[in-house]
């Protein structure tokens, strides 16, 4: 089963991705904080079992979401990873030309969100049996 990194630091929010997240057959691991994620992501490296999708918030107290796909850039094992921002920082020109850069694609927790995130998973991931 492929594997989603869902990184957010509010409860509600996380809760609401993860069970969207696995409504479109992926095995999902948690994290409520950038540190975690790169923890996670470290940990999935190690034990081969990388990630195939990351779902990401920008706005975050100890490591934000730019310094987590600023290491996710960094790292061979993780560069090709496809990454959804999904913030309610809205996007200044040059961050959504930066997202755009590494291959992000962009979800704004306006209305609807978790409809549009589930559509992106549902063009980048795996099909149900």
């Amino acid at each position: 089963m492929a594997r989603a990194l869902v990184v957010e630091d509010e409860q509600d929010i996380r809760e609401l991705l993860v069970m969207t997240v696995k409504e479109h057959n992926y095995d999902v691991v948690p994290a409520a904080s950038g540190r975690e994620a790169l923890m996670k992501m470290c940990e999935s490296s190690a034990n081969d079992e990388p990630f195939d999708i990351v779902l990401l918030d920008i706005s975050m107290p100890d490591v934000d979401g730019w310094q987590v796909m600023t290491a996710i850039e960094a790292n061979p094992l993780w560069e090709d990873i496809p990454v959804i921002v999904v913030t309610g920082q809205a996007g200044t020109p040059s961050e959504i030309t930066r997202m755009a850069k590494h291959g992000a694609l962009y979800v704004d927790k306006g209305t609807d969100y978790l409809h549009y995130v589930g559509a992106m998973l549902d063009r980048l991931g795996p099909k149900a049996c």
